[in-house]
């Protein structure tokens, strides 16, 4: 065997692995990529829709993990709480039910346009959150709350940010572990993230970036117009029998933006074979002998977390790229 021969074996016995690494990652990275994306969406749509299942009504030891409509926790590989299950706060319904309705993220939400429109929800926030008289109002306004009435109930979409955050982040580390505690690990920096298929789902830090609510009227023009655009449905048969007194004419619409940090480890041995290509070296070759030792290069979370692409800095987690999304939801009575 020739000198020629044996640097040609030892060339591609470095060479051909990275290379099959790098075609096995970039598979992996274009086929799961729409599949992370869509399973975000799914997570943020499930939090508005489990928010307005109200699921808090049905009480402590009812339909629920420790009743009050809280899960169980997610847990990680050591058995200890990754992402609480506890997303309401107080001992009975009606605390509950208080807690949402008292706050200040429903008060700045009603602020707007949307008394104007659905005069129960307006009852509801003069009864919980401003001076009560024994008046018609202030008895009807009384009892909506006291049967715990609800924007829901009246087919509006309000959401709680807070809430449906705590509902988002629970939602993500469960689709992305797969329930598996196993799938729940620590990063060199002591963060907890979910492993998906060589990602890593930075859960907990997820967030609810953004509520945009918008009232749109069907019995107008424009109205019909702006519904189907923002939302893709038709509402000519909606309005079918529709009088001008018809609550049902308004439709509330609610643009929903979020945001989860991420970053993508693999899931071939390229940080292996990365140390191994980049510490090997010939001893004589162009009169030099084995790199020492104090000058090896190994694996950096510089590189596993794409700092080197120029994501760091645009997240709470350094080096992490944060994928943004956005989607709308809305109630039809």
């Amino acid at each position: 065997m020739t000198v020629k021969t044996i640097f040609k074996i030892l060339l591609a016995s470095m060479v051909l692995p990275v290379l099959s690494f790098l075609v096995i990652e970039f598979y992996n990275v274009s086929s799961v990529s729409g599949e992370i994306g869509r399973l975000t969406n799914t997570a943020a749509y499930q939090a508005a829709v489990l928010f307005n299942q109200e699921s808090y009504k049905v009480g402590a030891g009812a339909g629920s993990y420790n009743g009050l409509g809280n899960q169980k926790s997610v847990v990680d590989e050591f058995g200890e709480v990754y992402i609480s299950g506890k997303f309401y706060s107080g001992e009975t319904p009606y605390d509950v039910y208080k807690n949402i309705y008292r706050s200040r993220d429903f008060r700045e939400w009603i602020s707007h346009e949307v008394h104007q429109v659905w005069r129960n929800i307006y009852l509801v926030d003069l009864y919980l959150n401003w001076t009560w008289y024994d008046d018609e109002d202030g008895r009807e306004g009384r009892f909506l709350a006291e049967s715990l009435m609800t924007p829901s109930n009246m087919g509006v979409p309000y959401l709680n940010k807070d809430i449906v955050s705590k509902m988002f982040r629970w939602n993500l580390a469960e689709l992305f572990s797969g329930g598996k505690p196993q799938n729940i690990k620590k990063d060199r920096q002591g963060r907890m993230y979910s492993s998906y298929n060589g990602y890593r789902v930075y859960a907990q830090d997820a967030s609810i970036t953004n509520l945009e609510y918008r009232v749109y009227d069907l019995l107008t023009t424009s109205g019909r117009s702006g519904f189907m655009a923002a939302t893709n449905v038709d509402p000519s048969d909606m309005i079918v029998g529709m009088g001008a007194d018809d609550e049902r004419r308004y439709v509330a619409v609610v643009g929903i933006e979020y945001s989860v940090p991420m970053s993508y480890e693999g899931i071939t041995p390229i940080k292996r074979a990365f140390e191994f290509v980049w510490n090997t070296e010939v001893e004589g070759l162009n009169g030099k002998s084995q790199r020492d030792v104090n000058t090896t290069q190994v694996w950096s979370e510089a590189v596993a977390d794409f700092e080197s692409g120029g994501f760091s800095g645009n997240t709470a987690l350094e080096g992490v790229l944060p994928l943004p999304g956005k989607l709308i939801y809305f109630i039809l009575r």
